[in-house]
């Protein structure tokens, strides 16, 4: 099966340390005697063509603070940097520095360097609008015009890793809307990709609407939106002025980039090997997020804009292109909400509601500010952690849309609690500023089962449970004892009532004595008749 034709996406940014161990030291030294040759470096020292493009060479030297090796016949270790760009195009452009490596490494002031144990060269790489493939090559075509062995840097070792990757494609200013809108699918990604680590949403409108806009997101986040392995940033971007330029011009026009994040990453940086995997993975974020937006995945002639350095472009590409996931995403988290609700007690509400207003805090913080024993918040935490997230900053909810779904969901709570207390003063026959100094056990206990009860004068009392979930119907109702008796009220009263209550393993409502209830010594009522 062929297949599907798909829009190009551009290079952009790059960062990798290139490792070359073959030759040993060679390469640095040879690097070594050229500066020398070349009275110490210099701009435009050379050209060379690459892909029918001419670049010029700059060569320069630096201090390292590297401590030279004993054996070393100098007094300074310098590193050597080769810089290369497009003569027509000045923003294709490469850098390379020539670094010595080997085993115990140490500063001038003597701490050591953390190294692998080999005897090589390092090449620190960055650059941008270049293929990853052909830093390499523009690598070595550089060095033969600066008389060092190009074959020094043939092979590039195992070890060698990609610290930044971004890709992008420009898309014309009045199609790129949808991707930036309030309700546009940069923000709901970025207010439902749930991780344990991190997640970052910026909404920059200040010098116009969709100036900058990112979504930033670790492993955990890349793996809940295509199953990717990668932690990304998602940026629609203009330049510093775009309104300067004239419709026109491809700067007018903003970019959609995706790049690999470093430092969300679980893994760190991605080894050299696996930079065909980066690729597909930015792209393949790039063109879904194209496609959930409704943009079009092929070039129609119109809605994607070439610039001096990437032309407008297709290829027969084998992506995965998945329809939008933020849908379910939200349908999950909103289930989730919902079902958790169900089980909150009161501390579980009051901590949720402290992480909600503050935007995260840490236990202890928590503790002092619910009055709770860091024992019950860190009880409450454990109940609420497919809600809540950890990290180094402290505790913080998962997703914005979960944080706003929590937050309603705590305005509903006190709004419930209020009525919770407006019942218990009804039956209690006391104001509620009585049953505030005497009752506040019993109104945890009617919040935390959904219970009613009732206390007529000249009837038994009756006590209706509706959320029994996890607790024996015997230790609720001896816990509503202990709260009633704090109360003032007659315990020997209550337990001649009577309390209605969902059968814990039959789906059916059960009726039972109170007194009975609490004094047996099974589980399943001994006196109950079905309605």
């Amino acid at each position: 099966m062929t297949a599907p034709s798909l829009l190009e996406t551009h290079p952009h940014e790059f960062g990798a340390h290139l490792l070359f161990t073959e030759y040993d030291l060679k390469p640095y030294f040879a690097a070594r005697n050229s500066i020398q040759e070349h009275d110490g470096g210099g701009s435009d020292l050379a050209t060379f063509e690459h892909n029918e493009r001419t670049y010029t060479i700059t060569f320069s030297y630096q201090s390292s603070g590297i401590a030279p090796r004993e054996d070393d016949e100098i007094n300074e270790v310098h590193e050597y940097r080769i810089r290369v760009h497009e003569v027509d195009a000045p923003e294709r452009k490469a850098s390379f520095l020539i670094q010595p490596r080997w085993a115990s490494m140490e500063t001038k002031e003597g701490k050591p360097i953390p190294t692998p144990d080999v005897l090589a060269v390092n090449v620190k790489t960055q650059g941008a609008n270049i293929e990853p493939d052909a830093y390499p090559t523009l690598l070595r075509k550089a060095a033969r015009r600066l008389d060092i062995n190009a074959q020094y840097f043939e092979e590039v070792h195992d070890y060698s890793t990609i610290y930044d990757a971004a890709r992008y494609v420009r898309i014309r200013e009045q199609k790129s809307r949808k991707i930036h809108s309030r309700n546009g699918v940069l923000k709901r990604t970025g207010e439902l990709v749930a991780e344990t680590d991190y997640r970052k949403l910026v909404q920059d409108d200040r010098k116009k609407s969709g100036y900058y806009h990112t979504v930033t997101f670790s492993s955990d986040g890349a793996q809940r939106l295509l199953r990717h392995r990668y932690a990304k940033e998602i940026k629609h971007y203009h330049t510093k002025h775009p309104d300067s330029f004239d419709e026109d011009s491809p700067l007018r026009h903003p970019k959609l980039e995706t790049s690999f994040q470093k430092s969300k990453n679980k893994s760190g940086a991605v080894p050299w090997h696996e930079r065909d995997r980066l690729k597909r993975e930015l792209e393949e974020q790039i063109l879904n997020l194209l496609g959930w937006t409704g943009l079009p995945l092929r070039d129609d002639g119109y809605t994607y804009i070439s610039d001096g350095y990437h032309d407008v472009d297709e290829s027969e590409r084998d992506l995965q292109l998945i329809d939008d996931p933020t849908p379910e995403i939200r349908d999950e988290q909103d289930a989730l909400v919902v079902q958790k609700l169900r089980d909150m007690n009161e501390s579980d509400v009051e901590v949720i509601d402290e992480i909600v207003a503050d935007g995260g805090a840490k236990p202890r913080e928590i503790a002092e500010e619910t009055e709770y024993h860091l024992s019950t918040v860190y009880r409450a935490l454990k109940r609420l952690e497919e809600l809540v997230e950890r990290g180094e900053g402290g505790v913080r909810v998962a997703s914005r849309h979960l944080a706003q779904r929590l937050h309603d969901a705590v305005q509903d709570a006190e709004e419930v609690l209020k009525q919770t207390v407006d019942k218990a003063a009804r039956a209690l026959d006391m104001s509620e500023e009585e049953l505030d100094r005497r009752g506040s056990a019993l109104v945890r206990w009617m919040q935390e089962y959904g219970a009613e009860i009732e206390d007529p004068e000249n009837e038994v009392p009756k006590v209706k449970i509706r959320n029994l979930t996890g607790t024996d119907i015997k230790e609720a109702v001896r816990e509503l004892l202990r709260a009633w008796e704090k109360v003032g009220k007659s315990v020997r009263r209550l337990k001649l009532g009577t309390v209605k209550y969902d059968h814990p393993r039959l789906d059916r409502k059960d009726f039972a004595d109170i007194g009975g209830v609490a004094n047996r010594r099974g589980t399943i009522p001994a006196k109950s008749r079905r309605r």
